[in-house]
């Protein structure tokens, strides 16, 4: 036996030959025992070995004066059987709570419970402890402990919302959910005759007691049986339903809280491809085949952007974009990219309902609100809280134990990564020096390599499969990323254009960005003697090549869309005679631009608030002409932006390394 260790420092053990194997040499043996105390059967869990037990303990203590005991084996168990599924610690555990044999001179009543051919192991131990109150606590809960080892609940929770509850008394089914809040246990509660079928139906707090015995009582007149028994049996069925809430909690916590677990062969794979050389031309080449088409900046830019949800310091981004263009499609795709068990999505949010969430709802997650247009004034305000602060706190009133109305504060607290899509930019001008801008690409390009795709896709030449195995690796990496602590020594050798837009802000915004890509190769960064990963000159060459149409986004006084629309004015217009006073129409534009009438108009208005365009002539009733007024050249300012960018990081790159990262002239290109 290969528990013989264990077992011989506690026991002497002597080996029966079967239920009816105990001869007369066992007696013998015993009889010469001086100091024994307790006897303890360990037989198959069926009725012959109850019978044998039962048995076997009175011929023995007509002999010696001992404890004699049993070991609870589960119904259709034996030792080889409960070692082999379960382990060693099963066995150990259930000899630790081994149970005293009845006898029939003591108590008649008890050897029928156990002799009865109908019910099993666990059904007589529980009518035993009826028939003895005194005893009945102890036995439930020994017996219901070796069940927990086995994981051999007494209770059928096969459907969630009803759970049944047999005992030799009764049947006992609860409907519905049980409360999560632990000062209470109120439950729709059917008793039901275990052979008639009939039924007393009621609705209790089973940590009431007097409510309890009370209903036991009714229960018991109704259906012909002994209160006693139904009591105790409502005692045991509250103390399963404890222990099954506490599991079905613990599991939901878990579940929530954590990452799911990663064999060892993936890990490797991952930590592989972390490792190697152009990491991030190889993250884009990955999400390129995990079906997001073109928007090759946009989309490696929003990938870094949603891994910070793992880290202390999150990021956010708003993608602007016009009706149709895909914003939404581009933030859907993204969020597919993480784990999903970290990413919660919106499609519309109410006033107050981000102070109502659990305090730790939003912590590590990336929120994706689809369209942040529909949120109102509160709901705004309330995000911008939890972006800025981590943290929401709000008063309000709540009842407390007794009843009485009390000032109570409700915390819900971050950090939290965040993306979220608009087609009014200019509207949430306080978000936005909060978040990173990303404009959608509504150019004829990237609408010709969407349409391809769909081609493709159509016509069964790009495989799906390949796009869900795209997802699961690069969400596998994502998982193996942990949040650690990244310094920085060349955070003050960057200077930001001094032109942009609340570049307090946007300074903060570029630092924590650096960071995240440092975050992204920390399986190939050095380390400090505190386990900091520490900042390389490539990562900031990358983050700003990454960033840098966010950054222009924030000198630029027009938003993306806008921005994408004016040039496209402007190169229609220069290819006209006399642009500089050539005058337009707006339906002239709509068919040349292909833009809705609706697009148009609003375009066009916000060009003459911002003094780029004028109306110069024209009626109501025939429509008024238009006339670019302000030609600005938005080619030179790109160019002049990356020079004074890229011609800092050269400096740092000569002064760490001795090699330059690359040339200006390399980088200024529009």
């Amino acid at each position: 036996m290969q528990l013989n260790t264990d077992l011989y420092n506690q026991y002497s053990i002597l080996a029966a030959y079967g239920t009816n194997g105990l001869t007369a040499e066992h007696k013998a043996a015993i009889s010469q025992l001086s100091n024994l105390e307790e006897i303890i059967f360990f037989f198959d869990g069926d009725q012959a070995g109850k019978e044998a037990a039962r048995k076997y303990s009175e011929e023995l203590i007509k002999d010696k004066a001992c404890l004699v005991s049993t070991v609870p084996t589960p119904d259709g168990e034996d030792i080889n059987s409960l070692f082999v599924n379960y382990g060693k610690e099963a066995i150990l555990q259930l000899i630790e709570e081994r149970q005293p044999v009845v006898q029939t001179q003591s108590v008649g009543s008890r050897t029928q419970c156990l002799t009865s051919p109908k019910k099993a192991a666990t059904t007589n131990v529980q009518t035993h402890c009826h028939a003895s109150p005194k005893e009945a606590t102890t036995e439930v809960k020994t017996h219901c402990s070796a069940s927990q080892q086995l994981n051999l609940s007494p209770l059928d929770t096969n459907q969630p919302n009803k759970i049944i509850h047999e005992t030799p008394t009764a049947r006992y089914i609860i409907k519905g959910s049980l409360p999560k809040t632990f000062d209470r246990m109120l439950v729709s509660l059917d008793v039901q005759h275990l052979e008639t079928g009939i039924k007393y139906r009621c609705r209790l707090d089973l940590y009431e007691e007097k409510q309890t015995r009370k209903e036991a009582r009714e229960a018991s007149e109704k259906l012909d049986m002994r209160s006693d028994l139904v009591e105790n049996d409502l005692s045991e069925l509250t103390d399963l339903l404890e222990e099954y809430r506490d599991n079905q909690l613990q599991q939901t916590t878990e579940e929530n809280s954590s990452d799911k677990a990663l064999s060892l062969a993936e890990q490797a794979k991952c930590k592989t491809f972390l490792q190697k050389e152009n990491l991030i031309q190889n993250l884009n080449e990955l999400i390129g085949k995990s079906g997001i088409v073109g928007e090759e900046n946009n989309r490696l830019f929003l990938f870094i952007i949603g891994t910070s949800h793992k880290m202390p310091d999150t990021l956010h981004a708003l993608i602007q974009g016009s009706s149709g263009s895909g914003k939404t499609h581009l933030l859907s795709k993204i969020a597919a990219l993480m784990p999903p068990e970290r990413v919660v999505k919106f499609t519309r949010v109410t006033e107050n309902s981000f102070y109502n969430y659990d305090e730790y709802f939003f912590r590590n997650k990336l929120i994706c609100l689809e369209d942040i247009d529909g949120l109102k004034e509160e709901a705004l305000f309330a995000w911008r809280e939890l972006i800025s602060n981590n943290q929401l706190s709000s008063s309000t009133s709540q009842k407390d134990e007794n009843g009485n109305i009390r000032s109570a504060q409700r915390i819900v607290r971050g950090p939290m990564a965040s993306i979220c899509a608009t087609t009014h930019g200019q509207i949430y001008e306080d978000n936005m020096s909060r978040m990173f801008i990303v404009a959608v690409d509504e150019s004829s390009e990237q609408t010709k390599k969407i349409m391809n795709y769909q081609s493709k896709t159509a016509s069964g030449t790009i495989e799906k499969k390949q796009e869900v195995e795209a997802k699961e690796f690069l969400q596998n990496c994502i998982r193996i990323l942990k949040p650690l602590k990244v310094i920085n020594p060349y955070a003050d050798k960057i200077k930001l254009p001094p032109q942009a837009h609340k570049i307090r802000r946007l300074h903060e915004l570029f630092l924590s960005f650096v960071k995240q890509v440092t975050l992204i190769h920390q399986y190939q960064r050095k380390r400090d003697d505190r386990g900091r990963i520490i900042t390389e000159p490539e990562d900031l060459k990358t983050a700003v090549e990454i960033m840098f149409d966010s950054i222009f986004l924030k000198v630029d006084e027009l938003d993306g869309s806008l921005r994408q629309f004016f040039e496209q004015l402007k190169a229609y217009i220069l290819a006209k005679e006399n642009p500089q006073n050539y005058e337009f129409m707006q339906r002239e534009i709509r068919h040349a631009l292909n833009l809705s009438k609706t697009q148009l108009f609003r375009y066009l208005n916000e060009l003459m608030e911002l003094e780029y365009l004028q109306q110069s002539g024209g009626y109501a009733n025939r429509g008024f002409k238009y006339k670019i007024i302000y030609w600005d050249n938005i080619t030179k300012l790109r160019s002049e932006i990356k020079a004074y960018l890229f011609g800092q990081i050269e400096k740092l790159a000569f002064q760490s390394a001795g090699t330059p990262v690359g040339t200006p002239e390399n980088h200024i290109k529009n």
